[in-house]
């Protein structure tokens, strides 16, 4: 006699259960495991609901990357660990703080992903200027910005003939097209440098990579739904994809809105278990040898 699969309130029962036992927020992943079932039979019942709406109206605790924070709500908690420390701390420190990455302190309120640091204090600069100018963090990230910052030696830092020797030419970049180092793959000559690249390789490889059918690609969350093959190579599962060109672009989304990351790169060291993560740019070169 076939085992009767839960239902969304068994699941939601369970959830409760487990979050209420736990010293921290539970996932998805931990919750099938506990019930014995496997996550995508959560993911089929909520099709269409979102999790972190659910767990919002049921009272379970919402894990950090699906807490959507207001710039002020993240200001006070950096405010708060500058406090603590007396000091400029850095991403990791900060993450473990807060429990916030550092994707999305740069793109909160530096503006994108790829913004300095700098960008970031010259914001909580302003807001604390506003909102607490006596602060004693006001005279510590003042110093800090007024500081150069310079990420990397200039030729001038070390002008040893040894350096000058292994010197390559400075080449300023200037407006205009970029690619990405040499590939040579197939019918890819370049190294994907964004997104679309991504997608594309993955186009060009997805069957080989164990996807019988793609079902949707588009710019809503997440990117696409595919069919994949599971273990016994004739059963099809569908699965969530999200398309980034380095893994940890995806932080800021909710870890429970897609079953797998398609990356060039996987870069992302705070990635939830419950994700997949799909380096292209390791799978190639095993696809290379074949």
């Amino acid at each position: 006699m076939t085992k009767q699969k839960p239902t969304r309130e068994d699941i939601i029962k369970a959830w409760k259960e487990i979050d209420a036992k736990s010293d921290r927020p539970v996932g998805q992943k931990q919750v099938a495991g506990a019930m014995g079932i496997s996550p995508f039979w959560i993911t089929k019942l909520f099709a269409g609901k979102s999790l972190t709406d659910m767990k919002i109206k049921h009272g379970i605790r919402l894990s950090p990357q699906e807490k959507h924070l207001t710039d002020d709500e993240m200001l006070l908690q950096l405010d708060k660990v500058l406090l603590k420390h007396k000091r400029i701390p850095g991403w990791m420190v900060l993450n473990k703080e807060t429990g916030i990455p550092e994707g999305t302190w740069k793109k909160k309120l530096g503006g994108r992903r790829g913004c300095s640091q700098q960008d970031v204090y010259r914001k909580y600069h302003d807001w604390l200027q506003v909102k607490n100018p006596k602060s004693k963090n006001l005279e510590v990230v003042t110093a800090f910005l007024k500081k150069p910052h310079l990420l990397e030696k200039t030729p001038a830092a070390d002008d040893s003939p040894a350096a000058r020797g292994k010197r390559t030419p400075s080449y300023q970049k200037k407006e205009g097209e970029v690619v990405g180092p040499l590939l040579r793959f197939r019918n890819l000559t370049y190294e994907p440098t964004n997104e679309q690249g991504v997608v594309f390789l993955f186009g060009m490889v997805s069957e080989e990579l164990g996807f019988s059918s793609v079902e949707r690609l588009g710019t809503d969350f997440p990117d696409c739904t595919a069919y994949r093959k599971v273990s016994n190579q004739r059963e099809l599962q569908r699965v969530r994809i999200e398309f980034e060109f380095k893994s940890s672009g995806y932080q800021g989304h909710d870890p429970n809105g897609c079953d797998v990351i398609i990356c060039w790169e996987h870069n992302w060291r705070e990635c939830p278990s419950l994700l997949e993560v799909i380096a292209l740019k390791k799978e190639i070169k095993g696809l290379r040898d074949r």
